[in-house]
Parts: structure tokens; sequence; C-alpha cells
């Protein structure tokens, strides 16, 4: 199931202060994040995933994820199976002139889908959450 946010940073917004947005989904597992950037930030915009207050995009928490004209992210494998079942997309860009609205490409799968070898191991539970679009 593919998760398609946007997360608006204004212009100057500090890294003290940063643009936060919720981004709510459901149980599975995230197989794919990826940040589809245009050339407009330039580097200049930095964004930061968090699961329950670790950050889990980009894996290195010193940094923070950027780019210009490019996709950033790729495969992951991160299991969301505690409540509650959200991201917190964190944005700034000290030095922009211009706000701009950063996409945030998501994708969760169910756990018997993103995770098959547990089936056969006998270690999926015996009750299965399906999602529950709200």
């Amino acid at each position: 199931m593919w998760f398609h946010c946007t997360l608006p940073v204004a212009a100057g917004q500090t890294e003290a202060d940063p643009a936060e947005k919720i981004l709510k989904l459901t149980y599975g597992v995230i197989t794919w994040i990826s940040i589809p950037w245009d050339p407009g930030p330039n580097y200049m915009v930095k964004v930061r995933l968090f699961y329950h207050e670790h950050q889990i995009f980009p894996a290195n928490p010193d940094e923070a994820a950027c780019g210009a004209g490019s996709v950033e992210g790729g495969k992951e494998h991160l299991e969301l199976f505690t409540h509650p079942i959200e991201l917190k997309a964190k944005g700034y860009a000290p030095d922009t002139v211009h706000g701009h609205n950063i996409i945030i490409l998501i994708n969760v799968l169910p756990e018997i889908i993103a995770e098959p070898w547990k089936a056969m191991l006998g270690l999926l539970p015996r009750r299965i959450e399906w999602p529950i679009i709200t």
C-alpha cells in the first residue's frame, strides 16, 4: 500500500523549530521510503523521518535527507507493529527564500507478504491484523 505525503517547509524554517507532520500509516512492514526531490530545494531543504522518536530516515542520526532533481531513498525493512502506527516527518530550510512542498513516498506491505519466511517457519501470529482505512 503506497502512502503519498506532502511536508510543507516554510522559507527560513530552522532546525530548532522544524516543520512537522504526522504520517498515519497502517499495520505492516515498510518496504520502501523515498523522496523525489525537484531541483528547487537545491540541497537546502532537509528532511528527517522518525518512528517512536527514533530517526529511521536517513539511517545516520546526525544527518538529514536533501537533494536537487534526484530521488533519495529506496528499499527498507521496518516493522510497524507497535501503536501508534505513524511516522513523524521533520523538515527545515534555514537558508531558503521560498517555501517548498516535499513529497515523501512510503510503501507498507502486510507482514505475510513482506516477511513470507515467517509463514514458512510458523512465526506469524495466529491473528493477522489487516489495514483499517479511515
